[in-house]
């Protein structure tokens, strides 16, 4: 199991495209934004500037849907990060954001207190994006991880804890194995920002550490698993069902 300490001598070709890095470029995985400002031993890879800089808006999509969701918002870490997305809807530029989020809103009943259901708003949101941010990490945790790049005959399947019910009896029992791990042996989990972002690793083929199975947890309420996996497996194999259902971004 990795940590979050960037170990090794410089690289120079991106972990993404593989294209020469210029500078000794490093990108942050998960994103920089994703974390109160200061937050020590943040996880950065190899990078070119283009991809480094390609997905600025939808990670900042991405924190501002994670740290408003009521899973993450009340925790200690999430509080000055979510202050400054609400300070950032305030904002002339952030009209369009303003009004997809209004436009996408419903009353709804929330489970605030255990047990205990409540009048509250939900909204949409977009899971290709968000799915884009979270496979992207994940590429950045294997490389830190492992050193290993992912091969172009590679997918990431991303699954949203509030999609669990829909994966089948097999991918649910891998999906069982990595929360025994992280109930079990705490030594295998990767903790940043005082709980700000989680990860554990669980490798799912004896022969090789690409073919894996990843937990990834935001602010304590907002879970990933995420499968590394031949894209021929998740064309073709057990997330056939949950990708015709919309509910896994590759």
């Amino acid at each position: 199991m990795g940590n979050n300490n960037n170990r090794g001598s410089q690289r120079d070709f991106c972990i993404y495209c593989n294209a020469l890095v210029e500078n000794g470029t490093r990108e942050h995985t998960p994103p920089k934004c994703c974390f109160p400002k200061g937050t020590e031993g943040l996880i950065t890879v190899p990078a070119c500037y283009k991809c480094n800089n390609a997905s600025a808006k939808d990670d900042e999509y991405f924190r501002d849907m994670i740290v408003m969701s009521k899973e993450c918002s009340g925790h200690p870490q999430a509080k000055e990060p979510l202050g400054k997305v609400l300070r950032n809807l305030d904002r002339q530029e952030s009209k369009g954001l303003r009004i997809r989020l209004a436009d996408s809103m419903r009353h709804c009943l929330v489970e605030y207190t255990p047990g205990l259901l409540e009048p509250g708003m939900e909204y949409s949101i977009d899971l290709q994006r968000i799915g884009n941010v979270v496979s992207k990490t994940v590429k950045g945790l294997l490389w830190n991880d492992t050193r290993l790049r992912l091969p172009k005959r590679y997918g990431i399947a991303v699954v949203p804890s509030i999609n669990f019910d829909f994966l089948g009896p097999r991918l649910m029992a891998l999906v069982a194995e990595v929360e025994a791990r992280e109930r079990n042996s705490a030594s295998e989990r990767v903790s940043i920002g005082n709980g700000a972002f989680e990860y554990w690793r669980t490798r799912i083929s004896s022969k090789s550490n690409m073919n894996s199975v990843w937990l990834l947890r935001f602010y304590g309420g907002q879970y990933f698993v995420c499968f590394v996996v031949p894209k021929k497996e998740i064309r073709n194999g057990y997330f056939r069902r949950a990708i015709y259902e919309g509910l896994i971004a590759v």
